[in-house]
């Protein structure tokens, strides 16, 4: 889901809101909107995942980038087409250092319910 995320990262950003530009400068615990980034209880990362959801291995996670002006009909549409469709990942560029990124911050047996890159790279 992570990688899916990584991948649509500038789609979701055009779609977030206003004024992002101004906001998301990667300072005062925000993400640059020109990288995308994720960690574990990091409120200055795109993506948050919360401290219990990496113990569990299962839960939700926080995407820090809309903007308070976006339009929530939009951004939830975007998550779902992109965390729950089918986005091909055969056609985007992934990276092993994203894969080595996700695994070392997840670990294959901190989070079992949540699949890591390569395992949605596979499946």
């Amino acid at each position: 889901m992570l990688i899916k995320l990584e991948m649509t990262h500038k789609k979701h950003i055009s779609a977030y809101g206003e004024g992002n530009e101004e906001r998301l400068t990667g300072k005062h615990e925000t993400a640059s909107m020109e990288q995308f980034s994720f960690g574990i209880a990091d409120r200055g990362s795109s993506i948050r995942i919360p401290t219990e959801t990496h113990k569990k291995g299962c839960g939700y996670f926080e995407d820090r980038r809309p903007a308070a002006n976006c339009c929530p009909y939009i951004v939830t549409r975007l998550l779902v087409e992109t965390c729950c469709g089918d986005v091909d990942l055969s056609e985007l560029s992934i990276t092993q250092g994203s894969d080595l990124k996700i695994k070392s911050i997840l670990g294959d047996a901190a989070a079992p319910g949540i699949k890591t890159a390569v395992e949605e790279k596979t499946s």
